[in-house]
């Protein structure tokens, strides 16, 4: 780290001069990176990567070509003691959010991310939730493998059709949700679920399945018993 500052410190006072070394700093840093610069074939600035088409920088500083890992798209933010805000990669994220990017890689010279800019990124939605062990996007047809996997240690694989899998873990969770006092507009949200109405079907399940168990008690078994045998209920009247 401290070699790092003296690096830093020897940059141009002049901002934008300044900038332009930090992305040189980068670029090097990552062809000497021993797990990344032997997979990297090329690195553009942006105006210089063929697939900028003559649109302006908003953000992307740097492409990276791998063998790999697709398209890279990085920014370099080289600042002093004060904190990065949203507004500072906003434009990244938007521009890095075109589908011709695999992978996004932030640089800065600090890591004051600012709480708001931190949320930003993790809730864009070019962020992808579920990441395999390369930290890419897990595709429908690796999820619903990694899903039989599951159910196969479970010891569920033979009670649920291949087909229906994910919707049955969808249906347990929201299931479980519900009796756990989650809200039903809260879970429409969750599920993605364009009407209400096809979120209460989960709520009707729910209360079905409160039944189920409230059946299944000792003492509502007991109960029953008893009144079939033509017996006095057991339990004594108000």
């Amino acid at each position: 780290m401290a070699r790092l500052q003296e690096l830093l410190s020897q940059l141009s006072p002049d901002p934008v001069v300044r900038g332009r070394q930090f992305e040189d700093v980068v670029d090097l840093a990552l062809r000497l990176d021993p797990e990344l610069g032997p997979n990297i074939v090329r690195i553009w600035r942006w105006e210089d990567w063929p697939g900028a088409a003559g649109r302006p920088d908003t953000g992307i500083d740097r492409v990276v070509q791998t063998r790999l890992d697709g398209l890279w798209a990085v920014q370099a933010k080289c600042y002093g003691a004060a904190s990065v805000s949203k507004r500072d990669v906003d434009s990244f994220l938007a521009a890095s959010a075109t589908g011709e990017f695999t992978r996004r890689l932030l640089v800065m010279s600090t890591d004051a991310l600012s709480g708001n800019a931190r949320n930003d990124e993790l809730d864009h939605p070019a962020t992808p939730l579920f990441v395999d062990v390369a930290g890419q996007r897990l595709s429908a047809h690796q999820m619903k493998y990694l899903i039989e996997r599951l159910y196969v240690r479970a010891g569920l694989r033979a009670r649920v059709p291949a087909g229906a899998m994910v919707h049955a873990l969808r249906h347990t969770f929201a299931t479980s949700a519900l009796q756990a006092g989650a809200d039903v507009v809260e879970l429409q949200t969750l599920l993605g679920h364009e009407s209400l109405e096809t979120t209460r079907r989960y709520l009707d399940a729910s209360a079905e399945g409160l039944r189920e168990v409230i059946r299944g008690h000792p003492g509502q078994i007991a109960l029953r018993e008893h009144l079939q045998a033509g017996e006095a209920s057991p339990f004594p009247a108000p």
